[in-house]
C-alpha cells in the first residue's frame, strides 16, 4: 500500500519496464472511489487518475471497492494542493466521515492503527457499512438504503468499468454488514479488520433470492454489471481509461477508445441530478449513444445537456454487440 506515484513501479518502469510483476493492486483507485463518494466531487479523483503512468502492456490492475485489508488514505499531498485542498486535512476528513464522526455521515467504519504523531488513520468496514447500507438497514430508512445500494453499485460499476481484473472480495456482493462478534473470537480482538472478514452468513446470503432485499439488489446488481462488461470489447484489458476533463464537479467521465468505438463511462456521485454536455457526446462520436447497462438511448435536452439522476452510472457506447 503505497502512494499513488509509486504503484506503478509494481508493475516495472524504465528498465525494468514490464519485468517486475503482471499484476497490482490498484489501491489508489479504492481511495478515491471512497473520497468521491464522501465530498461528493471528483476533481481529485479526475487529477490522481489522469497523473498515474502508463501501465506497462504486460501487466494490468487488480481493480477493487473494497478488499481483505484496511483503508490506508494515499491521498498524494500535490495531488490535493492541484485542486485545492489540504492532504492532511483531506486525509484526515475521510477518517472522520468514514467512522461517522464528522455531521452527516452515513457511514459506519472503525478507525485502525491510528497514529498520534502523524495523524494517520486507517479504516476498517465492509462496503455496506462505509456505504451507509447498515445505519440504513438498522434504522429501517428505506430511502437511506436506496442511497446505501446507488453508492454501492456505483463503486462497483467504477470498478468494473476502469480496466484490469476486478474482483469483489466475499461478503461485498451481498452488501454484508460489518460483523458485531468480530472481537469475540481469540486472536482477533486486537485487529479490527476481522469486521470486515466474517464468517459467511448463509441465510443472509439467501436473501439474494428475495426481490427487494438489499442483498438482492446488491447481488442481482452486480452479476449485472459483470455480465454487461463481459459483453463490451471497449473493456479489454489493452484499452486504457482516460479521464476526459471535468465539466460538472460532481460527475466523473473517462474515456475508452477502441477500434471498434468510444466508450464513455459517467459516474454521478452526488445525490442530485447533474448534466453532461451534449458536446461532450458528440465530440466522442456519441450523440446518439445507448447507455449498456440499461441498453436505452441517451437523450440530450433542448438545454443540450443529457441528464444524469443521482449515483447514477452510464456506460455509453454507439451499439451494444449481441451476446457472445
Amino acid at each position: 500500500i503505497v502512494g499513488p506515484r509509486d504503484l506503478v513501479q509494481y508493475l516495472g518502469q524504465g528498465e525494468h519496464h514490464g519485468k517486475v510483476s503482471d499484476l497490482a493492486y490498484h489501491n489508489s483507485l479504492m481511495v478515491q472511489t471512497w473520497s468521491m463518494l464522501a465530498t461528493q466531487d471528483v476533481r481529485l479523483a479526475a487529477h490522481a487518475l489522469s497523473a498515474l503512468p502508463q501501465v506497462p502492456a504486460s501487466g494490468t490492475w487488480i481493480a477493487y471497492l473494497r478488499c481483505h485489508d484496511d483503508i490506508g488514505w494515499a491521498i498524494d499531498d500535490g495531488d490535493a494542493a492541484a485542486v485545492g485542498l489540504n492532504g492532511f486535512a483531506h486525509r484526515a476528513f475521510l477518517s472522520d466521515w468514514f467512522i461517522g464522526a464528522f455531521p452527516g455521515s452515513p457511514a459506519r467504519g472503525l478507525s485502525f492503527q491510528a497514529n498520534l504523531a502523524t495523524g494517520d488513520r486507517r479504516i476498517s468496514g465492509t462496503a455496506a457499512a462505509l456505504a451507509g447500507l447498515d445505519l440504513a438497514r438498522a434504522a429501517g430508512d428505506g430511502p437511506g438504503i436506496d442511497r446505501a445500494v446507488a453508492r454501492i453499485l456505483l463503486g462497483h460499476a467504477l470498478v468494473a468499468g476502469f480496466g484490469g481484473v476486478p474482483v469483489v472480495w466475499s461478503g461485498d456482493e451481498l452488501g454484508l454488514a460489518n460483523d458485531p462478534r468480530w472481537a469475540q473470537e481469540p486472536g482477533h480482538e486486537d485487529d479490527n479488520r476481522w469486521v470486515h472478514r466474517a464468517r459467511m452468513d448463509w441465510s443472509q446470503a439467501q436473501r439474494r433470492h428475495d426481490p427487494g432485499t438489499p442483498e438482492q439488489r446488491v447481488f442481482d446488481g452486480i452479476a449485472h454489471i459483470a455480465r454487461t462488461r463481459a459483453r463490451l470489447p471497449h473493456l479489454h484489458g489493452s484499452v486504457r481509461s482516460q479521464v476526459l476533463g471535468v465539466w460538472d464537479p460532481g460527475v466523473l467521465v473517462l474515456a475508452r477508445r477502441h477500434p471498434v468505438g468510444t466508450m464513455l463511462t459517467i459516474y454521478n456521485v452526488t445525490d442530485s441530478w447533474r448534466p453532461v454536455p451534449g458536446r461532450v457526446l458528440r465530440q466522442e462520436g456519441l450523440s446518439g449513444a445507448v447507455e449498456a447497462l440499461t441498453g436505452e438511448r441517451v437523450r440530450v435536452g433542448d438545454d443540450d445537456n443529457a441528464w444524469l439522476p443521482p449515483y447514477a452510472v452510464w456506460w455509453l457506447v454507439d451499439h451494444i454487440p449481441p451476446h457472445a
